[in-house]
């Protein structure tokens, strides 16, 4: 194992860095985006290569979990009912 000096160390380091701050090339437009971006500036593709459909598939969750919070206060309503009569 070989160690580093200081100046090595660093020379690695600020290489690492210049590495981390140069862009990605889109995969479906072939444009240059930042490689923290989730989606390219340009064709609106996620950087990892899927489509942006990844919002409809949040709202279709977002939706179904509404649906079944609203199913679980109506079953709760019912036992409520049932145990403790009509009120």
């Amino acid at each position: 194992m070989k160690f580093l000096t200081c100046k090595e160390r660093m020379e690695k380091i600020r290489k690492i860095k210049d590495e981390a701050k140069k862009p990605i090339e889109c995969k479906s437009c072939g444009m240059e985006i930042s490689r923290t971006a989730k989606t390219c500036p340009y064709c609106g593709e996620l950087a990892s290569g899927e489509k942006v459909a990844q919002a409809g598939k949040a709202m279709i969750f977002f939706g179904l979990g509404f649906i079944g919070v609203i199913g679980l206060v109506a079953f709760g309503l019912i036992i409520f009912a049932i145990i403790f009569g009509n009120v």
